[in-house]
């Protein structure tokens, strides 16, 4: 409680107001979404809202935000060796593949596991590749925090964390209810075979919200990756400049002049 009362308060941005005014709109917004039984209104104003609340008090350079960030940059700077695993993993797996689909294979435990491994195919070669990408950014600006407290760049640190964190796991809980294996057939085809089902059957409101969290998070993430790009090469063609040296002037004779 003294905490609260000795410590000054966080100043406000430069729109505050106009942000406010966004939130007190969208979740009006919500709410009407909600009476009309319109999922989508009320979807969308709760990720406007939530946009609103989070440009305001979310990407503030506080401790606990910064504690956060910090962690995540820890994970996803470390993010190319999870990706190497799966690339590993993909490559075994894309071996029993192609073998299973021109020979068969015949182990007992397969039928069970194979759908499995087929669903989570598509997942880990999203996964891989979006961890080589973000993986790339978290050293640049770690190494930027290193030398230039920038506060813009935790900006979009935090927004490429959030975004990756939220595409993966969403990628990997959509394809497990994706029926990939009709696409990627056995050599011997099993009437019998075992089928975990899909999303679809059990309830396509749940595969449509999905869908929409893989797709909204892909946009996050693909917007997050210019603005870090962006970043990198403002900062990159800011020090060109500082390494290069300029030429001296000759004279008819060869020999270099001083600029007075």
């Amino acid at each position: 409680m003294n905490d609260l009362l000795t410590k000054p308060a966080t100043p406000r941005s430069r729109h505050f107001n106009l942000k406010l005014a966004v939130a007190a709109v969208s979740i009006t917004y919500a709410l009407f979404g909600v009476y009309g039984k319109s999922f989508g209104d009320a979807f969308f104003g709760i990720i406007l809202a939530l946009i609103a609340f989070l440009d305001e008090y979310g990407f503030d350079t506080n401790r606990y935000v910064d504690a956060a960030r910090q962690k995540l940059q820890r994970f996803y700077r470390q993010g190319d060796k999870i990706a190497r695993v799966l690339v590993f993993t993909i490559g075994v797996g894309g071996t029993a593949l192609i073998v299973d689909w021109i020979f068969n294979l015949n182990v007992i435990p397969i039928d069970a596991v194979d759908p499995w491994i087929k669903r989570l195919a598509p997942a880990l070669v999203i996964a891989a590749t979006t961890l080589f990408l973000v993986t790339f950014f978290s050293k640049f600006f770690y190494q930027l925090n290193v030398t230039v407290a920038d506060r813009i760049s935790n900006r979009i640190e935090i927004t490429l964390y959030l975004a990756t964190s939220l595409f993966i796991v969403s990628n990997i809980v959509f394809w497990i209810g994706i029926n990939v294996e009709n696409a990627l057939p056995s050599s011997s085809t099993d009437l019998n075979r075992y089928d975990p089902g899909q999303w679809a059957d059990i309830s396509p409101w749940w595969q449509n919200l999905l869908l929409s969290l893989v797709l909204i998070s892909l946009v996050w993430l693909t917007a997050s990756f210019i603005w870090a790009f962006s970043r990198y090469a403002e900062y990159y063609w800011r020090d060109v400049p500082l390494n290069s040296k300029p030429k001296r002037a000759q004279n008819q004779d060869g020999r270099s002049t001083k600029s007075k």
